[in-house]
């Protein structure tokens, strides 16, 4: 057995072992304690891999080293790249961008199964609602519009 997961590792997977006196997650797992042992212990089932859960806190902004912002603004300048919010007035085309970046990025993955547009669409359509456009950002070039992915 594999798992707990959601339907592929595109979407949620594994066992909260430990974070849980955090508040669920928005596209995180999130178990009772109880669960670890019941897996493992009354089950007798074991780890196959470390997953990891994300967890983003942005205070201070007016801390961060001006060399990260000053090498932003180079980038445009002497690369041709903006950074850019996601724009959801033109969402298809954004979550083409993005599929295309995303199965790109992480097609070595353990377990990876590429994503379609189909599904993607479907998702953002669902969080369309809550999604604040500075939450997602592209790095594309000026001219073309692409975006790529280092390998």
């Amino acid at each position: 057995m594999v798992g707990p997961m959601d339907f592929t590792t595109n979407d949620e997977i594994g066992l909260l072992i430990a974070g849980h006196e955090r508040p669920p997650v928005i596209l995180c797992q999130w178990h009772h304690p109880y669960y670890q042992r019941l897996l493992e212990h009354d089950l007798g089932m074991g780890k196959a891999m470390d997953v990891y859960m994300w967890s983003l806190h942005i205070t201070g902004r007016e801390k961060v080293h001006p060399a990260i912002w000053q090498a932003v603004d180079r980038l445009e300048a002497e690369h041709g790249i903006v950074c850019r919010p996601f724009r959801k007035k033109d969402l298809h085309a954004e979550v083409a961008r993005f599929v295309k970046l995303y199965n790109t990025v992480l097609e070595r993955n353990w377990g990876f199964v590429p994503l379609t547009e189909e599904e993607v669409y479907h998702y953002a359509k669902d969080l369309k609602p809550i999604l604040d456009e500075n939450w997602a950002m592209f790095a594309e070039r000026k001219d073309t519009g692409e975006i790529s992915a280092a390998r």
